[in-house]
């Protein structure tokens, strides 16, 4: 059972369990290779590391978010140890970690992730190519999410010719998400408030405000919204 070729032999039928759509089957047997994998080949093997990825992704699956995201950071954090920041098994793997964590709503933790992705994809693939360009927009809607609209607009609207030209498959969601963007720092403004000027001519022009003082016209303190951006 502990033999390495027994082993890879349960690697690749996991592998094909999965691919089969097997997925409950495909993680009982990763749930028991991966122990095994630790113990004889250790827990920063490439097949080791293999299988956690496996795991991640059935785990996503069967609906168990919590228990995937804690083995990719493990995953992660493993990657980060013996490949370094800059490879790209592990720039993968912390794209895939700041996508689970973004879509469970931790957009603060998601963040530095999305950046660090960016950074890297940018200087190693340039700033066309699509991993680049998917953390690119990973950064701007976990800004946006974070109430952070001045920021995220910046960056969705440099993100916005790059994807026209590549044609990016996520364009429509940039479009829509930037437009969501501009329409909350727009409602974020404080409307102006009419000159005096002109609040006494309305007064003497019309018979709805004669008799009430000049400053009936204007709204109570209070009254206009003003921007509530958090850091």
């Amino acid at each position: 059972e502990e033999h390495p070729e027994a082993l890879a032999s349960r690697g690749r039928l996991g592998g094909m369990l999965s691919e089969q759509g097997e997925h409950q089957e495909a993680l009982e047997l990763f749930h028991g290779l991966l122990p095994v994998q630790e113990r004889v080949f250790g827990k920063d093997h490439p097949r080791t590391l293999s299988s956690m990825s496996q795991m991640v992704g059935l785990l996503l699956h069967a609906g168990s978010a919590p228990q995937a995201v804690e083995m990719q950071r493990e995953l992660l954090h493993r990657q980060q140890q013996v490949l370094g920041e800059q490879h790209a098994h592990t720039v993968v793997s912390k794209s895939k970690l700041s996508t689970m964590l973004s879509d469970q709503g931790k957009h603060q933790e998601a963040l530095p992730l999305f950046q660090a992705c960016f950074e890297g994809r940018k200087k190693e693939l340039g700033e066309r190519h699509k991993g680049t360009l998917d953390s690119m927009y990973g950064v701007a809607k976990s800004l946006s999410r974070l109430a952070r609209h001045a920021e995220a607009l910046r960056v969705f609207t440099e993100c916005l010719p790059l994807m026209e030209e590549t044609n990016h498959p996520w364009l429509s969601s940039l479009r829509a998400l930037l437009s969501d963007c501009q329409k909350a720092l727009d409602s974020s403004q404080p409307s102006p408030s009419p000159s005096f000027s002109s609040a006494a001519a309305s007064s003497s022009a019309s018979p709805e405000v004669c008799g009430r003082s000049i400053l009936s016209i204007f709204p109570p303190c209070g009254c206009f919204p003003f921007p509530a951006f958090s850091s």
